[in-house]
């Protein structure tokens, strides 16, 4: 079991604030402002900010406006797009360093996706090594695997491959009581499950230069987060393919998270205008990117950046023709509908774009299959699928294995074209047995009232409740119990010694879409947080974090991972443009 030290330390020298601001280096600059201090120049900016909105007709205050309030200060040292998880802990970060901050928001609220997500957060330091599982023969036999592993498979996390191999070779040999974990191992991890090609044969990126600070740096920036006062459950166990054994999750999931991050901001004095929707960079004549223009209520308005614009506004899963283009799930049209907020419709890398930044993994697009009456969450898809026998495309025939149930991930090795339908949809059948599923029981009866569970006395009532021609469904259903009798699926190969028939009433039907859940791709960024052109130099005045950027995820978004780098490079960010 590794253990992190700490090498954070109040007497940072000030020489510091001008060199980068990464991996390791980035521990010691954290603490290049005294608390007392950092709490006295945030007030002196709060109050700053609060005397010049009295100023200009009292339109705005030190906080979130509506549109209808368009906030009438227009000009700040930082201007961030998007007040998701990364753009309020840029927001946050820069404003308690001293610096004036205006976030604009799309949406009606702040939050963006992680407002919207379980919260799964990753990070790792030495409480949270101490309350690891106890060890066991089974896992010193699960990471005794870490030693079959050839370095010269991890490209640029060779040198990772190489430090946990060493560290599980001391740990194996040791008297430790608890699992292993480290931060090698995540970061190998990490790249060993986003690794791969679209079908179109582009690699996928996952830039270890930009990923590795985020995670050898994420107790620090959890500190921070949790000095809010934010509560978090105890950790617990997490699948250990998706980035080690554990996670936490914030008291109120990912909302409790953005709430707690926009308090931070907001206490700081940085200005949050809602309904302020982005639509183009502004730059000056140097060609800096000086501000952003946004459409507020209907008009126009310029907000200048003395220091930097940082886009924290999310990737594209909203805009179907953006999503329609990527080639990771062939043949899926505009219909696709979306998990994420309507603002992340891919206008931060159109912006970008423009400029000539850089993008990458924009061929990979994660998807999840959602009821098509109503969308709820991972949880309830995954209760309903415990009802399903039968997946069935839009023509009523069976199109893959069916014990999948509902697809998620954005893998090549997941299947490749839901349904064999360009819309994506597809439909789940069942029957009685449905009723008696011990996940879905308590909710069987809610679910037929909301119509998301069709029921029908014969197979074909249920499949044409379902808009399906029952006769062909019917004979779908014929030839599978075919198969469960003769014990194997010769069309895709369906282990069917835990298949049962279907048969007996009531059929049930339920409508399925592939709802697109998570964007890979977007602007590439150095370790410094800065927007790349297509010839590897930094743009100048020009920020990413979060969904917006591309060069992190590789082929799918991980469990857990995510907030590391989203949390890091906004902190990392509003540092830099503070302290610029």
């Amino acid at each position: 079991m590794s253990r992190i030290e700490s090498s954070a330390s109040g007497s940072a020298a000030s020489s510091e604030t001008a060199g980068r601001l990464t991996r390791r280096t980035f521990v010691a600059r954290m603490a290049g402002a005294a608390a007392a201090t950092m709490a006295g120049v945030a007030a002196g900016r709060a109050a700053q900010a609060k005397e010049a909105s009295s100023a200009a007709d009292g339109k705005a205050s030190a906080g979130a406006s509506g549109a209808g309030d368009a906030a009438s200060a227009t000009s700040a040292d930082l201007i961030v797009v998007g007040a998701g998880a990364g753009g309020l802990a840029a927001a946050a970060r820069a404003a308690q360093l001293g610096a004036s901050v205006i976030v604009l928001e799309a949406g009606s609220s702040t939050g963006g996706t992680t407002k919207l997500s379980g919260g799964h957060w990753k990070y790792i330091n030495d409480d949270f090594l101490s309350k690891l599982p106890a060890r066991t023969d089974e896992s010193d036999a699960t990471i005794s695997e870490v030693l079959e592993w050839d370095p010269a498979d991890f490209g640029d996390y060779a040198d990772a491959c190489e430090k946990c191999q060493q560290d599980v070779t001391e740990y194996l040999a040791s008297d430790d009581t608890l699992e292993f974990d480290s931060i090698e191992y995540w970061l190998c991890l990490h790249y060993l499950g986003t690794r791969g090609t679209s079908l179109g044969g582009v690699e996928a990126r996952n830039d270890y230069d930009v990923v590795s600070p985020a995670y050898y740096n994420s107790a620090e920036v959890a500190e921070w987060v949790l000095s809010s006062g934010l509560e978090v459950s105890d950790p617990q166990p997490d699948n250990r393919g998706d980035g080690g054994p554990l996670s936490v999750e914030p008291v109120g999931q990912g909302f409790g998270l953005i709430q707690a991050l926009e308090g931070m901001a907001t206490d700081a004095g940085a200005q949050i205008v809602l309904g302020a929707k982005a639509t183009d960079l502004v730059t000056d004549a140097s060609g800096r990117v000086s501000g952003v223009v946004a459409d507020v209520d209907g008009t126009q308005v310029t907000y200048s950046a003395g220091k930097g614009v940082l886009l924290a506004c999310g990737g594209y899963a909203s805009n179907g023709e953006m999503v329609a283009e990527q080639d990771m799930y062939t043949g899926i049209d505009d219909t696709a509908p979306s998990c994420e907020p309507a603002a992340n419709d891919g206008t931060g890398i159109e912006m970008a774009r423009t400029l000539g930044a850089a993008t990458c993994n924009t061929e990979f697009v994660q998807f999840f299959g959602f009821p098509e009456e109503q969308m709820g969450s991972i949880e309830s898809t995954i209760k309903l699928a415990s009802a399903s026998k039968v997946l069935v495309n839009s023509d009523g025939v069976r199109f893959c294995d069916d014990s999948k149930s509902f697809f998620g991930g954005g893998a090549p090795s997941a299947v490749t074209a839901p349904c064999d339908q360009p819309s994506g949809r597809y439909v789940m059948l069942g029957d009685a047995s449905a009723k008696e599923s011990p996940m879905l029981a308590d909710s069987y009866d809610d679910n037929v009232s909301s119509g998301v569970i069709l029921e029908g006395d014969t197979v074909s009532a249920a499949a044409e409740a379902a808009g399906l021609d029952g006769g062909t469904v019917e004979q779908t259903v014929e030839q599978f119990n075919g198969y469960v009798d003769a014990g194997s699926d010769p069309d895709f190969g369906r282990d069917m010694s835990q298949a049962t028939k279907v048969d007996g009433a009531p059929y049930i039907a339920i409508r399925m879409a592939m709802y697109a859940q998570n964007t890979m791709g977007g602007v590439v960024i150095d370790d410094q947080g800065r927007v790349l052109s297509e010839d590897d130099q930094p743009i100048a005045g020009l920020y990413a974090a979060g969904e917006v950027t591309g060069n992190f995820d590789g082929i799918c978004r991980r469990h857990g991972d995510n907030f590391a780098q989203i949390l890091y490079y906004g902190y990392l960010v509003g540092t830099e443009v503070a302290q610029a």
